[in-house]
């Protein structure tokens, strides 16, 4: 095909597909909703996208990228910032916070592997896996968003506690005993604007309660969480998951998810996929290898691996903020992702 790009996938053992090798007059592949032949389909790429130094790198693929990082970045700018001490700015802060680590950790990822650094991408993946997590999750739990902005006063004295007890220099710094005089007021007050930061731990046998203060639930609880909100977006999709099935679904979906994302990557210390828990449903083995072994050093498997989680953050952020001026974009978008997952899926089998 004249003016076609040379990188179309090359990848080893990759299927030859049609899908991703679009007609002049096929919508391009990265998402803009250009025809190829206007798009990367010409000799002239579109100014966005940057210099590919890796050679085995998609084009179109890597435009998807840059086009899904835009518009995390327009949804994130979308937030109008509330400056007015109420709970709604801390909810906002929160939400803000998880959606720019996403978007500096899909950036980071997507930079490596456009260097031919494909293996430290995917090292790098857990980052974003953590901070998407995090953004669901307090998406979901509004009062537990809060809660985390509020608890922040907290946890800088915490540190300068442990900093002024383990630092002799430090101890005898009178700037630093101020500043720490000037945490605590703050923190007093935290707890009396929201009193849901202390937290009953325990009640003693002489009946005396132990408080502590609040702080963000840990991984496991928080994929529950945040699974248990799938059956329902399963259900728009016409997909529902059977009743009588529906608490061994989100258990296993629960357990999946943890394994992949927040404890890989680190082969040496879980073993091949022969090694996973007992658990562990063992119809999912062929996609265990492909994603702990074959993306894992192939620079498109990982770019697109990184795409999933950073447009989902800017659909909830879009649909936080009400802004309804997104939603094509969002459909040239999916649409984009979909040929792609077609694409990978057939790899796969």
């Amino acid at each position: 095909m004249a003016g076609a790009p040379k990188n179309r996938l090359p990848m080893v053992d990759f299927l030859e597909l049609p899908l991703l090798n679009p007609t002049d007059d096929d919508l391009c592949p990265c998402g803009n909703g250009k025809r190829f032949k206007k798009c990367h389909g010409s000799d002239a790429h579109p100014a966005s996208c940057a210099p590919v130094e890796n050679p085995n790198l998609d084009v179109a693929l890597l435009g998807l990228a840059e086009n899904v990082l835009r518009v995390l970045r327009d949804a994130i700018d979308s937030v109008k910032r509330d400056t007015s001490g109420t709970e709604v700015e801390f909810r906002i802060w929160c939400l803000l916070y998880f959606s720019n680590k996403v978007h500096r950790s899909t950036l980071a990822g997507i930079t490596l592997s456009r260097l031919g650094q494909a293996t430290e991408a995917y090292a790098l993946k857990r980052n974003q896996y953590y901070a998407w997590l995090s953004f669901q999750y307090f998406f979901i739990n509004g009062r537990e968003s809060i809660l985390f902005s509020a608890s922040l006063p907290l946890k800088q004295r915490d540190k300068l506690r442990d900093l002024i007890k383990w630092s002799k220099d430090v101890r005898e710094t009178s700037d630093r005993q101020r500043h720490l005089a000037e945490k605590e007021e703050i923190c007093v007050e935290a707890y009396q604007v929201f009193p849901d930061l202390k937290v009953l731990r325990e009640v003693r046998p002489d009946g005396k309660p132990v408080y502590g203060d609040w702080s963000e639930p840990g991984t496991k609880l928080m994929i529950k969480s945040v699974v248990a909100t799938w059956p329902e977006e399963m259900a728009k999709l016409r997909k529902p998951i059977p009743p009588d099935e529906l608490d061994r679904w989100c258990r296993e979906q629960a357990e999946l998810v943890h394994f992949f994302h927040s404890t890989y990557p680190s082969q040496e210390l879980h073993g091949t996929p022969m090694g996973l828990g007992a658990g562990l449903p063992r119809g999912d083995d062929d996609d265990v290898h492909i994603s702990l072994s074959g993306e894992r050093e192939e620079p498109n498997g990982v770019i697109y691996l990184y795409l999933g989680f950073a447009l989902s953050v800017a659909e909830k952020l879009v649909e936080f903020s009400s802004a309804k001026h997104f939603r094509n974009r969002f459909i040239k978008l999916r649409e984009a992702e979909n040929r792609y997952q077609q694409y990978f899926n057939q790899v796969k089998s």
